[in-house]
């Protein structure tokens, strides 16, 4: 399927893409128990609770580059995009963490938040900080820089930048890191739905949306 603009995935329901260089973040998970839309502005992460209409403020400590929430967890990063400080705030406990001094991506769910750091000239390595022990832990090394990832149950995927870019995933449940798609081709922004992930991809010449099932 074609979707106009730049780097389109699915999320849930949504359809998401960048457009006049503004992203839009939906989260509409129904187990959630707070529901959330959470973007950027400059210096702050802002925020809308989709089921009390409350709007939500969160001062950083810099230029924000990535926002990830999930009910009352909320997580992003600031600084130099190629190596940015990741934070994340439990809001229920209204407490704030600095988890990695450098990062290239975050995703959160109700349980964690999955980051990439980079390591050496190339390589990243894949992290997750639980949000019961707060306690982060490394879960595999990639033979290049990681971007762009999303986490769901079992699953965290992510951009892989060798070359145009290739999709990797984490299963937990396996303790091991599989490629979904190294198609020559760049391919950009998985999104995790389930246990399938959907990504957009330009083999084609313009921008179209792909999935495939990771298998247990």
């Amino acid at each position: 399927m074609h979707v106009p603009g730049d780097a389109p995935a699915l999320q849930q329901d949504a359809v998401l893409y960048s457009y006049n260089d503004v992203d839009t973040y939906r989260f509409a998970e129904p187990r959630a128990a707070v529901v959330e839309t959470t973007a950027s502005s400059g210096n702050t992460v802002v925020g809308r609770n989709t089921v009390t209409d409350e709007r939500i403020v969160i001062p950083a400590d810099g230029e924000v580059r990535e926002v990830a929430a999930w009910g009352q967890l909320v997580a992003w990063t600031t600084g130099p995009r190629a190596a940015a400080r990741v934070w994340a705030t439990d809001r229920r406990r209204q407490t704030r963490y600095q988890l990695s001094a450098s990062g290239t991506g975050v995703a959160v769910d109700r349980r964690r938040v999955v980051w990439a750091s980079p390591m050496g000239k190339d390589e990243s390595a894949i992290l997750a900080w639980n949000r019961l022990t707060r306690r982060s832990v490394e879960l595999c090394r990639t033979s290049a820089r990681a971007r762009s990832l999303d986490l769901e149950g079992d699953l965290v995927v992510w951009v892989q930048e060798s070359g145009s870019g290739d999709i990797w995933a984490y299963d937990f449940g396996r303790h091991r890191a599989s490629a979904v798609c190294n198609d020559g081709a760049r391919q950009a922004r998985p999104v995790l739905v389930g246990r399938t992930v959907f990504w957009a991809d330009r083999r084609s010449g313009q921008w179209e949306l792909y999935g495939r099932a990771v298998q247990p």
